[in-house]
């Protein structure tokens, strides 16, 4: 549900409310919301009015995304690319704030990194593509593992000429926002700043690594052999919604 600003506030059905303890009723009753709010409409049609939303939401998207990502990789070069779909449950934190907090959506920005650049699969690239190298520090030479997404990037790259746009950026770019607020929840002792802002910036990151899974999935759709891969309706058509 949505206060008259757009802030999302959560609604619950009094029939619920009622079998709580008078101590719990009081809890829910300390937090409650006078101004005039409105439900979510694809949760009022399918509680109320039994009627299905043709529309998905962005959250259950990119676990989708994911999959038809990982078959269409298996038909054109064998391999799956990314270790995961997450189809069978996904991070605790990925998923709607339920409060406005620095830390909580830190912690979504690291579940959501761990959705993409942590689950890509170094076994999808050959051998061409170099996943190590070496450094030179104070006159010592070590060796370091390239990055998921500097993979990524060099395969892209090397892979694929577009006409217009640039393919490798399209996909990598959006990740490496998304691992840069990330970085962010690694550090200790962060202040929990309740802002209502936090939704709006989850909304903004949510599409940004969603939007970098999906044209993932229209450049593979360009190899042969991809158009088999069912793409469910609403997928492919777009009709997603960012809560």
């Amino acid at each position: 549900a949505y206060d008259p600003r757009g802030h999302r506030v959560l609604g619950v059905l009094l029939s619920d409310l009622r079998r709580l303890s008078p101590e719990h009723q009081r809890a829910w009753h300390s937090h409650e919301v006078t101004e005039p709010c409105k439900l979510n409409e694809a949760t009022f049609n399918s509680l109320f009015l039994g009627k299905w939303s043709e529309f998905g939401s962005v959250f259950e998207a990119l676990p989708a995304e994911l999959s038809v990502v990982n078959e269409m990789a298996r038909i054109a070069f064998g391999k799956r690319l990314f270790k995961n779909t997450f189809e069978d449950g996904v991070p605790s934190d990925y998923g709607v704030l339920l409060r406005p907090t620095k830390k909580e959506f830190l912690n979504f920005a690291r579940a959501l990194d761990l959705m993409l650049s942590e689950n890509i699969d170094p076994a999808f690239f050959p051998g061409w593509v170099q996943k190590t190298r070496t450094v030179t520090k104070d006159d010592r030479e070590t060796i370091e593992t390239v990055g998921s997404i500097q993979l990524l990037d060099e395969w892209l790259r090397r892979s694929f000429r577009a006409t217009d746009g640039n393919p490798s950026n399209d996909v990598c770019k959006p990740m490496r926002d998304v691992r840069a607020q990330r970085s962010k929840a690694s550090h200790h002792n962060i202040e929990d700043v309740y802002d209502h802002s936090y939704e709006q910036k989850q909304r903004e990151l949510m599409h940004t690594g969603y939007g970098a899974v999906r044209t993932m999935r229209l450049i593979l759709a360009n190899y042969p052999g991809t158009d088999a891969v069912d793409v469910p309706e609403w997928l492919f058509n777009g009709d997603i919604k960012v809560p």
